[in-house]
């Protein structure tokens, strides 16, 4: 999964690498000129080893989550669209 998350990142002309953490992939992002683990990581990785590009740095922080948005009542956009709506 994390190849497949790089490959569509880079796919994206986004600046991805991949880089191993105790044997497994990971898939990296650059978010605002820092590089960032791009997919949920469920366990704290360990030592991170450079693979592509291979001057990343050993401290890698994930992306953070967006923020959350207030709730907020949907309409649709267009009048034939209320046909649709549930």
């Amino acid at each position: 999964m994390q190849i497949t998350l790089a490959a569509l990142l880079a796919a994206l002309h986004m600046d991805a690498g991949i880089a191993t953490a105790d044997g497994h992939p990971l898939a990296l992002v650059t978010v605002d000129g820092e590089w960032a683990l791009a997919g949920p990581r469920h366990a704290q990785p360990g030592r991170i080893e450079p693979l592509i590009p291979n001057s990343l740095p050993r401290q890698i922080e994930t992306v953070p989550a967006p923020p959350a948005t207030a709730e907020v009542d949907t309409a649709p956009r267009c009048a034939w669209m209320s046909e649709f709506v549930l």
